[in-house]
């Protein structure tokens, strides 16, 4: 697996900087961990294919979230380090953190 994903022809990230991935339609926003916001193109689901045998997880509908930056998971919530928090959807509950 790469440590790098190519979102425009001179826009390349690095999957560590990455904490979340949210839906947004038919793009995707990047939240990286120095606070920038990305935008690409591409859909969610795009990215789940290419992101899944990564430290990424698919917790909802529209988002994915990097494992490395789950500070804690309870009542079916996810807290990143940053004290973001996202709900798990039903049919991904049985995920592992």
């Amino acid at each position: 697996m790469t440590s790098t994903i190519q979102l425009k022809r001179n826009l390349e990230i690095h999957l560590n900087d990455v904490q979340y991935l949210q839906a947004d339609i038919n793009y995707t926003l990047f939240f990286l961990q120095d606070k920038q916001k990305i935008i690409s193109s591409s859909s969610l689901k795009r990215f789940d294919l290419l992101l899944r045998t990564s430290h990424f997880r698919r917790i909802s509908k529209s988002v994915i979230v990097n494992t490395n930056f789950v500070s804690d998971y309870k009542n079916n919530t996810i807290f990143l380090h940053d004290g973001t928090a996202f709900k798990v959807s039903r049919r991904r509950r049985n995920l592992t953190f």
